[in-house]
């Protein structure tokens, strides 16, 4: 468990994708050990945060690592993925 553990604090997860589909943000992230949150910002053309929200786990067994979000707003898209040991990974779309 202490391998895993320090393993886990040394590599970040990864964001693969993110992409809009039938009105939603979908975001495909991974981890070493665990992915345990995605959160998704919505940004105007100034950069200012209009909507922000958790995505949840979409089918997570029929399609692991993918997350998603239902946005009310348009915007840029930032999408941020968190592992157990806090480690961040940012994207934007």
């Amino acid at each position: 468990a202490y391998n895993v553990a320090l393993s886990d604090w040394f590599n970040p997860p990864i964001i693969h994708r993110i992409e809009r589909r039938a009105g939603k943000i979908r975001v495909e992230a991974s981890d070493n050990v665990r992915v345990t949150k995605v959160r998704i910002k919505v940004l105007d053309e100034a950069g200012k945060v209009v909507e922000q929200g958790e995505a949840v786990q979409h089918q997570p067994a029929a399609n692991p690592g993918w997350w998603e979000y239902a946005p009310h707003a348009e915007g840029e898209i930032t999408a941020e993925a968190w592992d157990l040991a806090g480690n961040v990974a940012k994207a934007s779309l």
